[in-house]
């Protein structure tokens, strides 16, 4: 998935084949999966020998991308009600969606709050105490290394393939060979032309509209411009850089240390460093709409 490029995609062989029959490996994935406390030692129990595999995108612009969607499918709201927000807003304030940019704001309130990370977003999920502070999904849901090592505990590092969303859309055929790798798999010449993830958006005129995005791409460019470019105000990016900060760092060491050789371009030191001295030297960024 394009809006949530974060889910461990899960791939397992049928238990019986004939001789005659090829032999099938079936996948199945949903970006919910990682996040989810109960799911790998489901998984893991009752497919033991499954493989994953895990696409991080660059944690800014995956939360933007998931406001943008549920906003668009009309259940931005739902979405929240289901999560803490309806908890963790003021008694004299209004149920209407926050904007983007109002959650970024809140994420500065609790990061001065909270300043030893105790955050949740589930009422009762990741630690709520006294002294835990309320993080938006969109936001807490890009932390990653909060999430990974509970699949790399149900799993083992080889059965695991952690892949960057930045190189399946600028270089699918090269990614889709360390897939076809990873599940012990001829070589294959994969048509990376066919992007098959769809999100639906409402048009101008009340009409949904499919907006094609998806795991292999080569039919559409990147995108020349970041989500974040286009919607956040430097101040804004800059709460969000320095929210991800450690957590980028941590996700790099974690990866390293679990055999993961796939390096997240935007958690390399000198990437993490470099945003950080951009917000310091006043690094401008252009917004063209708001959220």
């Amino acid at each position: 998935s394009s809006s949530s490029s974060s889910s461990p995609s899960s791939l397992s062989h049928p238990s019986s084949t004939s001789a005659s029959q090829p032999r099938l490996i079936m996948g199945e994935a949903s970006p919910s999966y990682l996040y989810s406390p109960g799911a790998p030692m489901l998984m893991q129990r009752f497919l033991p020998r499954m493989k994953l595999i895990c696409v991080l995108r660059d944690p800014i612009e995956r939360a933007i991308s998931e406001y943008l969607n549920k906003q668009a499918d009309g259940t931005l709201t739902k979405y929240l009600h289901k999560r803490a927000w309806r908890k963790a807003i003021r008694a004299n304030e209004d149920e209407t969606a926050p904007t983007f940019r109002r959650l970024v704001r809140d994420v500065s309130a609790s990061m001065q709050k909270c300043p030893q990370r105790s955050y949740y977003s589930y009422v009762g999920g990741l630690p709520s105490s006294p002294r835990s502070c309320y993080i938006n999904p969109f936001v807490l849901n890009s932390a990653y290394v909060l999430y990974l090592p509970a699949w790399f505990n149900s799993f083992p590092s080889s059965s695991i393939l952690v892949l960057a969303f930045e190189d399946v859309q600028g270089n699918g055929q090269a990614v889709m060979s360390k897939v076809t790798s990873h599940l012990g798999l001829s070589p294959f010449e994969f048509d990376t032309r066919m992007n098959r993830g769809v999100h639906t958006r409402q048009s101008g005129r009340g009409q949904k509209q499919n907006v094609v995005g998806g795991f292999a791409t080569g039919i559409r460019e990147a995108p020349k411009e970041s989500l974040a470019s286009q919607h956040l105000t430097r101040k804004e990016y800059c709460i969000l850089t320095a929210f991800y900060q450690p957590y980028s760092q941590m996700l790099s060491q974690f990866l390293h240390a679990n055999g993961q050789k796939n390096r997240m371009p935007w958690a390399t030191e000198q990437a993490v460093h470099t945003a950080a001295e951009g917000c310091k030297t006043g690094r401008t960024m252009r917004r063209r709409s708001e959220l």
